[in-house]
Parts: structure tokens; C-alpha cells; sequence
């Protein structure tokens, strides 16, 4: 019976991690994903910067909502993409929020 007990155990510690990796792969983690918010008060290039001192960084591929919209200081917008360091962000996608 100790040795059914011991066996049993081995196995379950052995079959734990193969079964909790069973349901495919997890989520990325929330330090891949950057957010950022506020106004934008200068751009240069293909960056811009935010009044919370944030540069935000575009790309090709970097979406713009609404489409075909044209950037510019005194916009509000959200930002999601990844760290660029110093809480700077590469942009994925840029949403123009209404006036605030």
C-alpha cells in the first residue's frame, strides 16, 4: 500500500505540469503589453510625445483609429504596444479619443 501511495504521488508530480500545459499556451504576459494615455504634445519623425513626458514610437504596420487619421499636437489618444524602455512605448495601435 505505501509503495501504491508513493507511485501515485511520483506520478501526479510528474503529470502536473504536462496537464496544466494541456490547455495550449498561456497568455503573453502584461509586461509585453505597454498602454499609454493623454495628449500629444509634439511629434518629430515618427514619434511622438505625450504630456506625461512618454514618447510614443510608430512604425510601419502601427494602427491608426480612426483610419486615415492624421496626428497631431493636441490630440487625445491611447496607445498599446510594447516598452521602449524609460516607460517609452512602440505603438501597435493608436486610438484618437474625443476631445476631454
Amino acid at each position: 500500500m505505501n509503495r501504491f501511495v508513493t507511485a501515485l504521488a511520483l506520478g501526479a508530480a510528474f503529470l502536473a505540469p504536462v496537464a496544466s500545459s494541456a490547455q495550449g499556451f498561456p497568455p503573453r504576459p502584461m509586461f509585453y503589453r505597454h498602454h499609454a494615455e493623454g495628449r500629444i504634445i509634439g511629434m518629430q519623425g515618427s514619434s511622438f510625445r505625450l504630456a506625461s513626458g512618454r514618447t510614443v514610437f510608430l512604425k510601419q504596420g502601427t494602427v491608426i483609429n480612426p483610419t486615415g487619421f492624421r496626428l497631431r499636437p493636441g490630440i487625445f489618444v491611447r496607445v498599446t504596444g510594447t516598452p521602449a524602455g524609460d516607460r517609452n512605448v512602440n505603438a501597435t495601435v493608436v486610438n484618437v479619443l474625443p476631445r476631454r
